[in-house]
């Protein structure tokens, strides 16, 4: 039986359709079926060997009306018999009932969370795909697969990373975009590692075949020993499973890199990479960019740089993911769609209430969480500093930083985290702190946080509080604790301030 893969890629959208409906396609062919694949021209292939029969809907075609394409696939492969697979967002429903009528069962890949009217199967292995369970109808004849069990990972066995000679970096767009990024971002990289006296170093540029500005690409390696360009691959799990950290788009890389257990500094490079930070933490992926902060080539350098420092510490980090990806995905998929059996049954996470108002140190899988808070208005407003922190630099100061935090939660969920660092005034020391709370969290829970907190620095050190005079609450738990207000700085105070660009007229300075 032949199974159809109706599919694309160009310079826009990338390689991410085609290679996931590849990976069920090596599989089927397994198993004894003929793989056929359709895309809307060969020329947009002309630098990817596909391992199967492929023809183009017809010379220099430009899909304008999705009812004229179906009629000219269903032309082409002139049959009534056999699967389609439709992994093309520009193809709808008038496409599908078109396909349908002829008698050919039909299987759509989707990320969207949406109910699906007309094929006989959906398969959406994104980690919220269970939420369009929330629109099917109890009569619909739509079987979905859904979830991360359905991931479409290279069929590799993925060994431990962990132990290196050379710290290899990856840098990888998908299978388009621009050379220039990953060109500026490598050479960024060697240089900061250089500077660090970091030598054993091996930056590899995986190169997409329809990567722009890459004309003279092979000059970069020729130049620099320390990069080493990756080209015809297709395979990429070996490569990261070799490799200790991965710097890319947060395509179908968050499901390899997961598989590969691989630390990752991800970012957003077209709009469908859509996947919430919370849905990506429970993948292992906390460090997440947005797409104008990987052209901070020399930032993105030290952070990768820290991660190379830290690495048992980041390790351990990306081991706190809740879903472990298999290669298994396939499998399933074929399972599902040729033996008939029931929906898989919507997994059920127990949700751990925990203890209210549980007072704990943060970790690093809150990172996240923490610069969400901070950067909440009522909270950048009542801070030295409004500006809204930027990922890139929240993780730069994050992993450099010496501040303690700790967090008070409500039933797991971040009611207020607080900082504290020691400062050095005159020959003093002192304990400068500082904390952000939740929107309409309560008095009473911010007055049993900031106890809690202050029970952690002790008697030790002096308390220096720097307050806005219109922050209401603040200046009342200062009042309540027993803080006392400085009405004449000392020299050293007054340059300890000076240093932090703390406005005197704006400020109230108490110390308890």
């Amino acid at each position: 039986m032949n199974i159809y893969f109706r599919t694309n890629c160009d310079d826009k959208i990338g390689l991410g359709h085609l290679s996931r409906t590849i990976k069920i396609a090596n599989y089927f062919k397994k198993k004894g079926f003929s793989c056929i694949f359709c895309i809307d021209r060969l020329e947009n292939l002309r630098n990817f060997k596909l391992k199967f029969p492929i023809f183009e809907i017809e010379n220099n075609y430009k899909l304008t009306n999705e009812t004229v394409d179906a009629r000219k696939f269903i032309k082409k492969i002139n049959t009534s018999k056999g699967y389609v697979f439709l992994d093309d967002y520009r193809l709808g429903d008038a496409w599908k009932k078109i396909v349908k009528r002829t008698g050919l069962k039909l299987i759509y890949l989707s990320d969207k969370i949406k109910r699906e009217k007309i094929a006989d199967f959906v398969i959406n292995y994104k980690i919220n795909a269970y939420e369009i369970k929330k629109n099917i109808k109890y009569n619909d004849k739509t079987r979905y697969l859904l979830g991360t069990k359905y991931a479409l990972v290279e069929n590799q066995k993925a060994n431990s990373n962990s132990r290196f000679k050379k710290f290899n970096i990856i840098l990888y767009l998908g299978g388009s975009g621009d050379f220039k990024i990953l060109k500026n971002l490598a050479e960024a990289i060697d240089v900061f590692f250089n500077e660090k006296k970091v030598k054993k170093t091996l930056i590899k540029i995986i190169v997409g075949p329809l990567l722009k500005n890459s004309d003279n690409l092979n000059s970069i390696a020729k130049k620099n020993k320390n990069i080493e360009l990756i080209k015809n691959e297709q395979n990429l799990i070996n490569i990261y499973k070799k490799s200790q950290l991965f710097i890319g788009s947060s395509g179908t890389s968050i499901y390899e890199t997961n598989y590969a257990n691989i630390p990752t500094i991800l970012f957003k490079y077209v709009k469908n990479q859509d996947d919430k930070i919370e849905n990506l933490e429970k993948l292992g992926h906390f460090i997440h960019l947005e797409k104008n902060e990987i052209k901070k080539f020399k930032k993105v350098a030290q952070l990768a740089y820290l991660i190379f420092k830290n690495y048992k510490r980041i390790k351990f980090l990306t081991n706190q993911k809740k879903i472990k990806i298999d290669n298994l995905g396939p499998k399933r998929i074929f399972t599902e769609i040729f033996n008939k059996k029931l929906n898989p049954k919507k997994q059920v996470v127990k949700k751990n209430r925990g203890n209210k108002l549980n007072f704990r140190k943060a970790i690093d899988s809150d990172l996240n969480k923490i610069l969400y808070l901070r950067n909440q208005k009522q909270n950048r407003f009542s801070s030295l500093n409004n500006k809204v922190i930027d990922n890139l630099d929240h993780y730069i100061w994050w992993f450099k930083s010496k501040r303690n935090y700790y967090l008070l939660l409500d039933r797991n969920l971040i009611l207020m985290s607080f900082w504290k660092k020691v400062c050095d005034i005159g020959k003093n020391k002192i304990m400068l702190t500082g904390w952000n709370s939740s929107k309409n969290i309560s008095f009473l829970n911010v007055l049993n946080g900031v106890i809690k907190f202050n029970r952690t620095i002790g008697k030790k050190y002096s308390i220096l509080s720097i307050v806005k005079k219109n922050n209401k609450v603040s200046l009342k738990i200062d009042k309540y604790l027993g803080y006392k207000r400085i009405k004449k700085l000392d020299l050293p105070t007054a340059n300890f301030l000076k240093s932090l660009k703390v406005n005197l007229n704006k400020f109230i300075i108490s110390v308890r």
